[in-house]
């Protein structure tokens, strides 16, 4: 058992790959999540994993994932893993691992099976429109919602002549040059890593203030992640993550459902036109 920096977004169980920098580059062996990732103030590096059960691999050195067809032009091994603590790889990606690991003489069958790949739809994920048509809307209608009752590229003016489409708004009110909005998703495709987080949760959050949205989330293939609106406002490090397979379970799906399904939303609809109804003294 251990402790290492990691994803927040680790789930207990996951297969954690360790690569070891120095005095050698290479794949060194394979853990389990023990746990949950969680921020602990008094780390170092902020976010953490506890890890366990290690299963030391045969070495696969960086030149050899550099000729590879699966990882050669693979963005981590691209920048040499350097950033990369907490990236995660694709069920494809580990199963390639554990394919070179099985030439290398090693009896694969030790090592933890690849998660079973569970989506909302059949049908594969090229870009950003099949995660809004494949998962995200059928999410929503999941959680209460008919197609009429988001608004898809909604239109404001932010600045001087700039025009902006958040992809999906929920608790419209679209008074030209005054929109509102509950509740926002931003879709992307891939969120692979911290550093695309932090990118799409500053466009995510801009939208939300200027909707006065008290709520938003991210959505890509990785899962959805989900920000409320605080005191301080909205924070990066505070949110709520699902995986598209964590949301097939009613009991994963109900965490959702309590901070952006229907009810919630038609009640803080009511609540915006209460206040807009209310006398000025």
């Amino acid at each position: 058992m251990s402790h290492w920096q990691g994803n927040l977004e680790t789930r207990r169980g996951d297969t954690i790959i360790m690569w070891c920098v120095a005095p050698r580059s290479f794949v060194h062996s394979v853990w389990r999540a023990t746990d949950d990732g969680f921020i602990d103030p008094y780390f170092y590096f902020y976010s953490m994993i506890r890890v366990g059960h290690p299963i030391r691999v045969p070495t696969i050195t960086f030149a050899e994932l550099k000729k590879h067809p699966v990882f050669g032009q693979h963005p981590a091994v691209r920048a040499h893993f350097q950033g990369r603590n907490g990236m995660s790889f694709t069920v494809g990606e580990y199963q390639s691992l554990v394919g070179m690991f099985g030439d290398k003489g090693m009896a694969v069958s030790q090592l933890p099976p690849p998660p079973a790949e569970m989506q909302l739809s059949d049908a594969s994920l090229n870009d950003e429109r099949d995660v809004e048509v494949n998962l995200v809307e059928p999410l929503l209608r999941r959680l209460g919602f008919t197609d009429s009752d988001w608004r898809y590229q909604l239109r404001v003016r932010m600045g001087r002549g700039e025009r902006n489409v958040p992809d999906y708004v929920l608790g419209v009110d679209d008074t030209p040059g005054e929109e509102l909005g509950v509740a926002l998703i931003e879709c992307k495709y891939n969120i692979a890593n911290s550093k695309e987080r932090k990118e799409a949760f500053v466009q995510g959050k801009s939208y939300a203030l200027r909707l006065n949205a008290s709520v938003f989330a991210l959505a890509a293939r990785q899962g959805l992640w989900l920000y409320q609106m605080t005191s301080r406002g909205f924070d990066e490090d505070q949110h709520l993550y699902k995986s598209w397979s964590e949301l097939v379970s009613p009991d994963k799906l109900a965490e959702i459902d309590r901070v952006i399904g229907k009810r919630k939303i038609n009640a803080s609809v009511a609540e915006r036109e209460r206040r807009i109804r209310k006398p000025q003294c």
